[in-house]
């Protein structure tokens, strides 16, 4: 019986050790380390939804069940000023809707028990009619947009929801706990990071402002299926994401 969501690792801002960022290589590190969710970049060279033909994708997904990996869903980090800015809107909301239509066609590939979920951040300036735009067309793929700029859960657009990244919140001053309390109902993705004073650092680290325990305690509330483990621009994928994990079993009361 599962008493809180299990561990899943995103591939973004991950090299892996040699250096190497090739799907293939990624993939096997994700396999080695002993997790059951993964999550592909989907800027990443190799994961983008444009270079992938029905061909690759059956590829991938056949990749992801050797190695015995469930899809839960895919990033899609496009700098979030894209998304108001007139000239670059609609190239950003088209890469969200191919990415949902990628990540719809991995889940069903691969299979899993678990909607998959396309993570986004967008600007406050965001025409709310773009979200509704992208949020309709993702559902249509089965699949849940997330987006980490926390909307009002009484008036975010059908089809995105909320997902929550302490490191973010943290930079911007918030609390992570609070954080998932307000997005309430309209909460579909959390994530695992940390900040120190020196920026983003492995979770548990020295100086790290994460309480992994009161954080637990508010997320375990839900029915979350995934907590992601976000490795961005931190050195020593493998030990950061071994303390991620050792933090997180630690919060649940694992052995």
């Amino acid at each position: 019986m599962r008493i809180g969501p299990d561990i899943a690792v995103s591939t973004a801002g991950v090299s892996v050790p040699g250096g190497s960022v090739t799907p293939r290589s990624l993939l096997d590190w994700v396999a080695q380390q002993r997790v059951r969710g993964v999550v592909i970049d989907g800027a990443a060279p190799g994961f983008r939804a444009r270079e992938l033909g029905r061909s690759a994708r059956r590829d991938l997904a056949a990749s992801l069940r050797r190695r015995e990996l469930e899809f839960a869903g895919l990033d899609l980090w496009i700098p979030a000023d894209h998304f108001s800015d007139p000239q670059q809107c609609q190239r950003a909301s088209d890469a969200v809707v191919s990415g949902a239509e990628l990540a719809g066609e991995l889940s069903d590939l691969v299979g899993g028990s678990s909607v998959p979920i396309l993570s986004i951040m967008t600007p406050a300036s965001v025409d709310p009619a773009l979200l509704v735009l992208m949020g309709g067309q993702a559902s249509k793929f089965g699949v849940t947009i997330a987006d980490h700029r926390a909307h009002d859960p009484d008036t975010s657009p059908a089809g995105v929801q909320i997902g929550v990244d302490p490191a973010s919140v943290l930079f911007a001053g918030g609390d992570p706990v609070h954080a998932v309390h307000n997005a309430g109902k309209q909460l579909t993705a959390v994530r695992l990071d940390d900040v120190n004073a020196m920026g983003r650092c492995p979770v548990d680290a020295e100086g790290g402002r994460l309480d992994v325990t009161a954080y637990k305690a508010a997320i375990v509330l839900g029915s979350l299926r995934w907590i992601t483990v976000d490795l961005r621009q931190l050195p020593e994928p493998t030990r950061c994401l071994s303390m991620a994990r050792a933090a997180w079993e630690t919060a649940l009361g694992l052995p």
